[in-house]
């Protein structure tokens, strides 16, 4: 067996912290850059470094010159999330027309406790309807940056700014309500 060495690239990147404190309680380092060579950039196994610190292997895309391309880093063991859900309810409601109707309240937080600050996508996910008869509303504080990103249904994104040792609270409420004598599955 015979390995050569290659060249070393060096490219600028966008640097962000993606977060989703339902599935995990630590965010990841995530990276988007340009391929500004002039060459493509052929498939197969990389080594990673972040922050002058190598971090790993990991395996490259075909990248045509000019394209883009997002990749992961790891963990990041200082944007620390939870989230906790006070209050969930379900009943009846109306006085004529009865209705059914399902409320919950969730309150996720993220926590830098890094040495620098971090630009931050959090991420969460709501129930939503493939029913004419069933109804979702949500609320959030702060707004949301953007709902059902690339058509997938159901997710918010929030665009956060976390200065180091900071702390934020993000607040989302939804309601499902549908028909009487109709069962949520």
């Amino acid at each position: 067996n015979l390995q050569l060495p290659l060249d070393t690239l060096t490219l600028e990147a966008d640097v962000w912290a993606e977060a989703a404190p339902s599935r995990d309680t630590t965010a990841y380092r995530m990276a988007n850059f340009i391929n500004t060579t002039d060459e493509i950039l052929l498939p197969g196994k990389a080594l990673m470094f972040a922050d002058g610190t190598m971090i790993g292997f990991s395996q490259l895309p075909m990248l045509a010159a000019g394209a883009d391309a997002d990749m992961g880093f790891g963990p990041l063991d200082g944007i620390l999330l939870n989230r906790v859900t006070p209050s969930k309810s379900e009943g009846d409601v109306g006085v004529f027309v009865s209705a059914n109707q399902l409320q919950e309240a969730s309150v996720m937080t993220v926590e830098n406790v890094t040495g620098q600050d971090w630009k931050i996508l959090l991420r969460d996910a709501i129930p939503y309807s493939e029913q004419d008869d069933l109804e979702v509303e949500f609320t959030a504080r702060p707004a949301i940056a953007r709902r059902d990103p690339d058509g997938q249904r159901g997710i918010l994104e929030w665009d956060l700014d976390l200065a180091a040792g900071e702390k934020m609270d993000v607040a989302l409420d939804y309601t499902l309500t549908w028909p009487n004598g109709y069962v949520l599955q």
